[in-house]
């Protein structure tokens, strides 16, 4: 009996996840208030339901034909990498590209590069006190989020997928960034993959303030960040 109330309640068509987790996203929250930094840390997962014939809303998965749906977690984590909860998390099919879409059609569909800056806005700011720095991956090297993220007075760390120009289109960023001085190393252990032994890679780094020009036929956005 217990299983089938189970069922029925997860079955149920105005239960949704959303609500399953409202208390918990809440208990996040009022934890993240504690502290003075909070990385929202996002990423997105496949989930795997090719072999469940009878279900219905999914989406193209992977390479090899699989279905199924993305899921879209923001993580509240403390800088020495303690996890406090879920804030915010996205599950939603994924809506392959048509043939010949043209930019302004790319603009009105989902896709996922959305997932983003719906997610920074979704969590938006905790209050005076707490510094919220969103750790992104590089689908987010996306001008929305950026916005999103200075909109709400958050900071992110996002990894360049794009060789923006910067600085009045006088340069590219990926270049002017190597021409700067290193200002030090950091030693990472890469576990072994895919054949390759174990090593350790050094990370050279370095910083500059760049001005990132918008992008070229987006009426969206008008003004460099």
């Amino acid at each position: 009996g217990d299983l089938k109330a189970a069922y029925g309640f997860l079955n149920h068509a105005k239960v949704t996840p959303e609500q399953i987790q409202s208390k918990h996203r809440q208990r996040v929250r009022d934890a993240c208030r504690s502290h003075s930094l909070v990385l929202a840390v996002q990423d997105t997962t496949e989930l795997d339901f090719t072999s469940h014939l009878a279900v219905n809303g999914l989406g193209p998965i992977g390479d090899g034909g699989g279905r199924g749906l993305l899921q879209h977690s923001t993580l509240a984590v403390l800088g020495d990498g303690a996890l406090l909860g879920v804030l915010h998390q996205i599950i939603r099919p994924r809506v392959p590209a048509p043939e010949r879409e043209t930019r302004k059609a790319r603009r009105a569909r989902a896709k996922e590069s959305d997932f983003w800056h719906e997610s920074v806005e979704a969590v938006g700011s905790m209050g005076p006190g707490v510094r919220v720095v969103h750790v992104v991956d590089r689908g987010s090297d996306d001008f929305s989020m950026m916005v999103s993220c200075l909109n709400h007075d958050v900071g992110f760390l996002a990894r360049a997928q794009h060789d923006r120009c910067i600085n009045g289109n006088s340069d590219k960023l990926w270049s002017f960034m190597k021409r700067q001085p290193v200002a030090g190393h950091r030693d990472i252990p890469v576990p072994a993959r895919k054949g390759q032994p174990a090593r350790v890679a050094r990370l050279t780094l370095g910083f500059a303030p760049v001005e990132l020009a918008p992008p070229k036929g987006d009426p969206r956005f008008k003004h460099p960040l």
